[in-house]
């Protein structure tokens, strides 16, 4: 090999091995380049959103929502301590369990408070649209409301003095609750009271006959008020106008329509005599015994009679000739069935004498089978 082409043979060769050594080193630089100027990128990133946040904490649209905000949170923290009191030196006398429930309920009411502030600080800072920020300030007042609900009827079944099971003692709290909020509308205190005690009294049978009377008697006079308005709402909402429709209160249901609607007041007994046509025999078995009382009382007023009369005994009459209805009438619902029944008798006759009371039997059939039918007794 002649000295030149060696020479060119070992620079081909140191060419390659170079380049061994140096490519890392070239694309260590590079990497690190890149990472400057990403951290660059983000610092500038960074800096423009500080900015933008700052902004928009200090405008006055942010200001007013974190204002609300703390509104709402000191609420909760004054209802807290009230019902602390409660716990460490009112009349609350419950187990150590009831009260580490009821604390841990305190605890769980502030969190909601405080989410409810933050969602009205940002619903207040300018960056949703309108409708959506009306939305979160809404759904954060019923959230508050609701709990001050909750509140007032704890507040009653936990005070000694107070009997939350006795049907006249709610009733009579509720008509001087009603009397104040018509004196006050605006006073939010007793607004949920009125509403805990129709909560309460929803929940039975004999509460939600008597909450119809004291009801329609508040409503008869003070016909358009916005107490009544009030309450008018709180009992057509879709919870507790399920709970009347159920139990086939049918003149509460039509009395809460006629407030809601401005439409004029009728007495109690108009009301009781109202929706009959409506009855279903399948259905007989769900009415409240007091929704019975007061349509016996309709028909010794003579407020139901006629075909109306007619009719809503033909349904009951249906309802016990059927074994799957009959089945779901209990002895106070039969007793009060038999009192409208004799109501009719007297209306057809000109008295009493010789109604037959109907009472529940059963008979086995041929194939074994157990019946359950009216059967027929004389009184």
């Amino acid at each position: 090999m002649s000295g030149g082409k060696f020479f060119l043979t070992l620079v081909a060769m140191l060419l390659r091995v170079v380049l061994f050594f140096l490519i890392p080193g070239l694309v260590k630089s590079s990497m690190s380049a890149l990472g400057n100027l990403g951290a660059k990128i983000s610092g500038i990133g960074s800096r423009f959103g500080s900015s933008v946040t700052g902004s928009a904490r200090k405008s006055d649209a942010f200001q007013r929502g974190s204002e609300f905000g703390e509104q709402l949170r000191g609420r909760g923290i004054a209802a807290r301590h009230k019902i602390l009191g409660k716990i460490t030196g009112g009349k609350y006398t419950g187990s150590k369990g009831s009260k580490r429930r009821l604390a841990r309920a305190i605890g769980a009411q502030e969190a909601r408070i405080r989410g409810d502030a933050k969602a009205a600080a940002i619903a207040g800072g300018g960056f949703i649209s309108s409708g959506r920020r009306d939305d979160i300030t809404s759904s954060a007042i019923d959230a508050e409301e609701t709990q001050g609900i909750k509140d007032a009827e704890n507040g009653y079944r936990l005070d000694e003095n107070f009997d939350a099971n006795s049907e006249s003692k709610v009733s009579e709290e509720l008509e001087k609750r009603l009397n104040e909020l018509n004196q006050n509308p605006e006073n939010v205190e007793v607004r949920r009271k009125v509403k805990a005690l129709t909560k309460i009294l929803l929940e039975t049978d004999n509460g939600r006959g008597t909450l119809m009377e004291t009801v329609q008697k508040f409503a008869e006079a003070n016909q358009g008020s916005k107490a009544a308005s009030i309450l008018g709402k709180y009992l057509g909402n879709g919870e507790n106008m399920g709970k009347i429709k159920g139990s086939d209160q049918r003149g509460l249901q039509k009395l809460v329509m006629d407030i809601n609607n401005g439409t004029a007041i009728k007495t109690a007994l108009e009301y009781s005599a109202l929706g009959t046509d409506k009855l279903k025999a399948g259905t007989v078995g769900n009415i409240d015994v007091s929704a019975l009382k007061q349509q016996v009382a309709a028909a010794k007023a003579g407020l139901l009679s006629g075909n109306n009369l007619t009719q809503v005994t033909d349904v009951y009459r249906q309802a016990l000739a059927s074994e799957n209805a009959a089945n779901l009438i209990n002895g106070e619902s039969l007793e009060q069935i038999n009192k409208l029944l004799k109501e009719e008798f007297k209306a057809k006759n000109g008295s009493y004498d010789g109604f037959q009371e109907v009472r529940l039997g059963s008979s086995t059939s041929d194939s074994g089978t157990i019946q359950i039918h009216a059967i027929q007794n004389s009184t």
